[in-house]
């Protein structure tokens, strides 16, 4: 279904709610003849609705899930190889680049810390380092995160 049958669907099913509360609020009034009908189907209406909008956006997380899906499906297709990057911290096996958990233990990886570069030689330097390995030079002191 394309984007401009999808868009008059939800207006047609927005104005079917919006008609079934009118309905149902003069049902009631013209039934009781109280004034606390309102209530009741007020509280109807904003159900309703809100079943509306959360259909919506389940819906577009469907989309890009699917779309996501199919990415991947047409990658494999294609024979384009994962990528790793090191190794898991507890069961040493290889992690794709940027995973979050390993693929065979769960266990969460930490963040690599990047490494520290000299100011004066621009050699890169361990995360903790205090001085350059290369030129002896102080390091900057590390930013609070």
């Amino acid at each position: 279904m394309n984007k401009g049958c999808q868009i008059l669907a939800w207006i047609l099913a927005i104005a079917l709610a919006i008609s079934i509360i009118v309905n149902i609020f003069q049902a009631l009034w013209n039934a009781i003849g109280l004034w606390l009908v309102y209530i009741p189907a007020g509280l109807l209406g904003i159900f309703i609705i809100l079943s509306i909008v959360g259909m919506i956006i389940n819906a577009k997380e469907q989309k890009a899930l699917l779309r996501k899906r199919k990415l991947a499906e047409a990658e494999a297709a294609a024979g384009i190889p994962l990528i790793t990057d090191g190794t898991c911290h507890a069961c040493g096996a290889p992690l794709l680049l940027g995973a979050k958990f390993c693929s065979q233990c769960r266990a969460a990886q930490q963040e690599i810390p990047m490494p520290r570069l000299c100011p004066k030689c621009a050699t890169r330097n361990l995360d903790d380092a205090i001085y350059c390995a290369e030129c002896g030079a102080d390091l900057p002191k590390k930013e609070q995160r």
